[in-house]
């Protein structure tokens, strides 16, 4: 698995002070994974697919292709579209904190595609609602569409600005667990009576 770690790292293009940062492991536990001197947790190895949008399949196997794939491999015209209106409204300070912005060209004109922590990390730095941004880019998971018409959880979504973005990631995951649980409980409720 460490050979894979590491060409994860090299795609990445990551010091691994800067891969441990951005999967929240201690550095020391990921050199020991990069060096081959221990293998990982299930836990930190989920924590890992889940920060850089990987497959876990390939991850522990070599199967498989290295980076899940969305509903959509680009991100919409539509989407594009709104992007670029709302960069040109901010001053370039604002773009050059990006941390994607060496592919922001290419993400504007369809060549590649933001992973859902760049659209969490985009929203908030162009002030833009965080749900229409994941909902535009295909994010917000399929059990938010009903959700999203309630204001309470709009409001939530809206709200949630003191965590960060990795949280709020983590937070639309379980949001969703909890809601498919819940539609399963009506689901089944409405198919006693």
């Amino acid at each position: 698995m460490y050979k894979r770690l590491r060409e994860l790292q090299k795609v990445l293009q990551l010091s691994i002070k800067e891969f441990a940062e951005k999967s929240g492991l201690p550095y020391t536990t990921l050199q020991s994974y990069l060096l081959n001197k221990r293998s990982p947790s299930a836990e930190n190895i989920n924590k890992i697919a889940k920060v850089f949008n990987v497959n876990v399949n390939w991850l522990m196997t070599g199967n498989g292709d290295m980076f899940l794939i969305e509903k959509d491999a680009r991100i919409s015209d539509k989407f594009r579209e709104r992007i670029k209106k709302d960069i040109a409204a901010v001053n370039g300070e604002v773009i050059d904190s990006l941390s994607f912005k060496d592919r922001l060209n290419d993400i504007l004109s369809g060549k590649d595609k933001l992973r859902r922590l760049e659209v969490i990390e985009l929203a908030r730095k162009l002030g833009q609602p965080l749900e229409e941004y994941l909902v535009l880019s295909n994010y917000m998971p399929d059990v938010f569409d009903k959700a999203l018409g309630n204001d309470k959880i709009v409001g939530m979504l809206r709200n949630i600005g003191t965590l960060t973005d990795e949280e709020i990631s983590e937070v639309i995951d379980s949001l969703s667990l909890v809601l498919e649980g819940y539609m399963a409980r009506k689901e089944k409720e409405k198919k006693k009576d």
